[in-house]
């Protein structure tokens, strides 16, 4: 978005959007995919507020690796979370929610949908260009193992973590149903290809447990955090 859209301000790595950039004018892009839970009191008062989910298969989500973080990044839990605040965002004027694997097998088909949806945005490049304008800060060379094209080549990685799959799949049915809603699967039949296999445990960033003190003390925290975000609109 930083990239191929003219912005004023975007952020270099993930910014949540609690952080002010109130002082400045024109358009500001940021990215904190858990922001999403947080967002729905914001976007009924900030009429300047504009989102874009990409809602991705969980299978590759939870199959995700990140190179600072020792096992896997996410899980079943989180991407349920997230995915549930945006039902409660969808068909609202100003949220436009993508298909991972659309923008990475058709960037600039995506990129006219985001154009379209959101009409001030001015364009200055394709998506399927973003590698040669893109200049991200060393931090995020760093996370993402350097600077790559758009393409497909991660969409079916997760064939290649099936016991982490298989594991996650025991520990969340669910997970079953929301491939079907998304279109992702018809039926169960892709599960043939984790018969034999054993699940395993791995190390996560996040806990599969729901962890209620520390639900309720983030809960606490975004509390406070969303009243100052709205006192700073005067809403």
């Amino acid at each position: 978005m930083g990239s191929c859209f003219e912005v004023t301000e975007r952020s270099q790595f993930e910014f949540s959007i609690f952080k002010s950039f109130s002082a400045i004018r024109g358009v500001v892009v940021s990215k904190q995919p858990t922001d999403i839970v947080h967002l729905p009191p914001l976007i009924q008062f900030d009429p300047k507020l504009y989102v874009i989910h990409i809602i991705r298969d969980p299978r590759a989500v939870v199959a995700s690796k990140h190179k600072a973080i020792k096992g896997y990044f996410s899980n079943y839990r989180i991407w349920k979370e997230c995915e549930t605040a945006s039902r409660r965002l969808s068909g609202h004027p100003r949220f436009l929610q993508i298909h991972y694997e659309d923008l990475a097998t058709d960037p600039d088909r995506i990129q006219q949908r985001i154009s379209q949806a959101f009409p001030f945005l001015k364009c200055r490049h394709r998506f399927s260009e973003f590698a040669d304008y893109a200049k991200p800060g060393k931090t995020a060379i760093d996370a993402l193992n350097g600077l790559r094209s758009v393409d497909a080549a991660s969409i079916c990685k997760w064939h290649q973590h099936l016991p982490r799959v298989k594991a996650q799949l025991l520990r969340f049915p669910v997970l079953q149903e929301d491939l079907e809603y998304y279109g992702y699967e018809s039926d169960s039949r892709w599960q043939l290809m984790l018969d034999g296999v054993e699940p395993q445990q791995f190390p996560c960033r996040y806990s599969d447990g729901s962890e209620p003190f520390k639900k309720w003390e983030k809960r606490l925290r975004i509390h406070f955090k969303t009243r100052r975000y709205l006192k700073r609109l005067g809403a």
